[in-house]
């Protein structure tokens, strides 16, 4: 018997079923223990395929796991907007701070128009 017909702890005569890949079948001259293996071995494998199906099918387990895959994207948006409004503010505060930066300059004629003309506003209301 060659060392690839035999799967590692389970009897000598399981081989290869050709064709098929990976599913293995007891051989013509198995013994009784050799074939009460491959049942147990299928029982399993069926077992693993059926709840495997089950996962998959099972309405609420696929909503938990799109929740799961919503929330944690959600979570990385939320942290990279966070950075970038960090990014953003500090550039602001260094813009801001540099004596030779024509920004402050320009915000204050822009709150200065703004307050001109809601006083505007407010004193064409009244009348």
């Amino acid at each position: 018997m060659s060392p690839a017909a035999a799967t590692p702890g389970q009897g000598e005569n399981i081989r290869v079923n050709p064709g098929a890949g990976e599913p293995r079948e007891p051989a013509d001259d198995a013994s009784p223990d050799e074939i009460e293996a491959d049942i147990a071995r299928t029982r399993r494998e069926l077992g693993e395929t059926v709840e495997a199906l089950s996962d998959k099918l099972d309405p609420k387990a696929q909503a938990d796991e799109q929740i799961s895959r919503l929330t944690h994207r959600a979570r990385e948006q939320v942290d990279h907007a966070r950075e970038s409004a960090r990014s953003t503010l500090s550039h602001a505060r260094h813009t801001a701070a540099d004596p030779h930066s024509p920004v402050p300059a320009l915000l204050a004629a822009v709150a200065g128009a703004t307050v001109f003309a809601a006083v505007g506003l407010l004193i064409t209301r009244r009348r």
